[in-house]
């Protein structure tokens, strides 16, 4: 066995291509050595089953040549060797848990550009006062409470005694997420529990104030004098405004009122 020892190998006589060893051979890096590729890599097969591919430290693979299927943002690489869509999945954002009276809650800063959309789940939320609306309005990007009459609303739904319950408003300073919660003392009284979708709440471009435009859309259920609820509902902002944060309330006077109880959770959609 041969050694040579050089610093580098080129092509003769002007040619581009180098090849080391002939087909069959195995070509041997050691243990502690250290393969830099600076440039391109092509030709690099899939490992194969209950082996693991080597790490590569930089440089470029052609994707292609990995398995079937097409590489982008939007795909993973799976065990064998063929690409599949990336799910949306939820990035929890912020939480605020309420156990005490409090005036309101705010969430600031929440909506970035990070996200388009956002999810959000509100549980066990408890006014103060009985038979009051829970009430949601959206801050700006500096935290201010954008409380002009720049909302509408719309609570669709029926409850167990075969009633239907409507409640809408247009150009109010306020979104109703919740109309007359009964606080009561039972445990299946008082307690709303929120679901939905904030939809591209920095965007300024498009007039929300459309109604093929929903800025929200939530599903709600509560008890109240032993009687369930439950509600279809949407909101837009009439606004230019890019939202950053929300704030929700109790009713029961003048502005934020009373909020007792609850857990408040916003998570970013990835991939919306």
């Amino acid at each position: 066995m041969s050694t040579i020892e050089v610093n580098k190998i080129t092509p003769v006589d002007g040619g581009t291509t180098v090849q080391i060893g002939e087909s069959g051979d195995t070509i041997n890096i050691p243990a502690g050595a250290t393969f830099a590729n600076a440039g391109t890599m092509t030709g690099v097969p899939a490992p194969t089953s209950g082996v693991a591919a080597s790490a590569i430290d930089s440089g470029t693979i052609a994707t292609a040549r990995l398995g079937s299927g097409t590489a982008s943002s939007s795909t993973f690489l799976r065990g064998d060797s063929t690409y599949a869509a990336v799910a949306a999945g939820l990035t929890l954002i912020s939480t605020v848990n309420v156990t005490s009276t409090v005036n309101s809650i705010s969430m600031n800063g929440v909506f970035t550009d990070d996200y388009t959309n956002y999810f959000f789940v509100f549980s066990d939320v408890l006014g103060g006062i009985d038979n009051q609306p829970i009430y949601l309005r959206f801050k700006d990007t500096s935290n201010g409470v954008l409380s002009a009459s720049v909302y509408d609303y719309v609570n669709w739904g029926s409850n167990t005694s075969g009633s239907t319950v409507a409640d809408y408003s247009a150009n109010t300073s306020a979104i109703v997420l919740a109309n007359n919660v009964n606080i009561g003392t039972s445990p299946t009284d008082g307690h709303c529990n929120f679901f939905g979708t904030f939809y591209a709440p920095r965007e300024t471009s498009t007039t929300r104030g459309n109604p093929s435009v929903a800025t929200m859309n939530w599903q709600s259920c509560y008890s109240r004098g032993g009687i369930l609820y439950t509600n279809q509902s949407s909101a837009t902002f009439d606004n230019g405004t890019a939202v950053g944060g929300i704030q929700v309330y109790g009713g029961g006077g003048g502005g934020p009122t009373y909020l007792d109880d609850g857990a408040f959770r916003i998570y970013g959609i990835e991939g919306s």
